[in-house]
């Protein structure tokens, strides 16, 4: 009997240990949906951030290209301002094409400045004032003695023998010119004792500090190894005030860089460290990255080069035509570099318009060669076309009267101006680098005397 209630026993067992299997097996199950619910979760919280961040980037690019319109808007409303700076002897005291020294360049701006009387063929001082301007009628500045002395005469260019001669004696009455200036204030120049003792002043003010000379940003401005300054401090000065002034909230401003001479790349360097806030005089300066002003200097992507001939001007931008001598030439390297023409006055007038109209700044390499075969005649010199829809201020200390001298300023049809009338505009001033020197505020003085002419709406034609 009891070995039938051993086996019932046993089965017994055997069904309660099947029957509880299953709720064991519940535990894991549950867990692991509670866990993929969890992720499923933190999945879904995951991708709302996710959408809601997408969502908050595409608003602020709305936002952002809205205010890019807007902002190009008013651009386009503001009134125009080109400024010109002429490089050596204007904003940089030295002269690399023409072999000068900042000492030389120096004497030739005290020569400049120092007026007096001619007798028995000699050149006396007057006592006056040291001034651009003539003091008195009947007086002339030693440079414009020296100029007198050893005056040009166009080139003959009847064939090669009289051009090579001819250009032969422009350039021996141009190296007698350069002595004469460049050695005014040195012992033993023309220059009466109270005007050579300004001469060293005017070099102390070239003098880079000491103390920044081994700085690391001398380098990154090209200027590790250099005891002076290359641009002007006023000049950079001038700039910065210009740009954390509210001045170009009313105005649109370019700034244009003009020479005749090969100093554009190493003037590009300084400027861009200036503007990058690399620069030793100005590290706690930095230029702002806004698209409604470009003043890195791209000389691969905004320069431009002049070529003059008796047949008109032409500008090629993206290569250098300085070393052409004929259109043909020209004609090769345009096509050769990939370069753009623009021929003829109105449409260099319409193409420079609209460069100044973009807030951005350019270099630009004016013909020398055309100049120095004409005699250094103004409407041979660096073209500079004017109307009443654009303002312009252009500084060049060569910039001088009856015509112009080096600036050949003329209208959209090619019409020279008088030069009384370039004058009253204020659209040319003559640079004066004595005053450049001595005075902080010099540059910042004009350029802001062209913002109030602008904010006027003065302009002359």
């Amino acid at each position: 009997m009891v070995s039938f209630g051993s086996p019932r026993s046993h089965a017994g067992k055997a069904h309660q240990s099947s029957a509880s299997a299953p709720c064991c097996a519940v535990v894991p199950l549950q867990l692991a949906c509670r866990e993929e619910f969890r992720a499923s979760s933190r999945n879904r919280a995951r991708h709302l951030q996710i959408a809601s961040l997408v969502g908050l980037l595409q608003l602020f690019r709305q936002r952002r290209t809205l205010s890019l319109v807007r902002a190009r808007a008013h651009a386009s409303s503001r009134p125009v301002l080109q400024l010109c700076f002429d490089i050596n002897k204007t904003i940089v005291m030295e002269d690399s094409s023409g072999r000068k020294s900042a000492r030389e360049l120096c004497n030739e701006a005290l020569a400049d400045a120092t007026w007096g009387s001619v007798r028995g063929g000699r050149w006396e001082f007057s006592g006056a004032p040291l001034s651009l301007e003539a003091p008195d009628q009947g007086l002339i500045s030693y440079s414009a003695w020296v100029h007198e002395l050893f005056r040009n005469r166009p080139v003959d260019a009847s064939d090669f023998s009289s051009l090579t001669t001819s250009r032969s004696r422009l350039a021996k009455a141009k190296e007698e010119r350069d002595r004469l200036r460049g050695s005014f204030a040195e012992e033993g120049g023309a220059a009466p004792a109270e005007v050579a003792q300004l001469l060293q002043p005017m070099l102390s003010q070239l003098l880079i500090p000491e103390v920044l000379r081994s700085s690391p940003a001398m380098e990154a401005a090209g200027l590790a190894g250099r005891d002076t300054w290359f641009i002007l401090p006023s000049f950079l000065a001038a700039v910065r005030e210009l740009l954390q002034s509210d001045g170009l909230e009313q105005v649109r401003v370019s700034l244009h860089f003009r020479t005749f001479g090969s100093d554009l790349p190493a003037v590009a360097k300084e400027f861009n460290a200036f503007v990058k806030g690399e620069h030793p005089l100005h590290p706690d300066f930095c230029c702002n990255e806004d698209d409604d002003l470009e003043l890195e200097l791209d000389l691969a992507n905004r320069f431009g080069s002049y070529f003059r001939d008796s047949e008109g001007p032409m500008l090629a931008l993206g290569a250098d035509l300085s070393g052409c001598q004929h259109r043909e030439e020209v004609a090769e390297k345009i096509r050769s570099q990939g370069a753009r023409l623009i021929d003829g006055y109105q449409a260099i007038h319409d193409e420079v318009r609209e460069i100044s109209s973009k807030g951005q700044a350019w270099c630009f390499r004016d013909y020398w060669s055309f100049w120095r075969d004409q005699a250094e005649a103004a409407e041979a010199g660096k073209l500079l076309t004017v109307s009443e829809d654009f303002h312009v201020l252009y500084m060049d200390d060569n910039a001088r009267g009856p015509d112009g001298h080096i600036v050949d300023v003329r209208d959209r049809d090619g019409k020279r101006l008088a030069w009384p009338e370039v004058l009253a505009a204020g659209q040319v001033v003559r640079a004066w680098p004595l005053a450049a020197l001595s005075d902080p505020d010099y540059f910042k003085n004009l350029i802001q005397s062209a913002l109030r002419r602008v904010r006027r709406g003065d302009l002359q034609l």
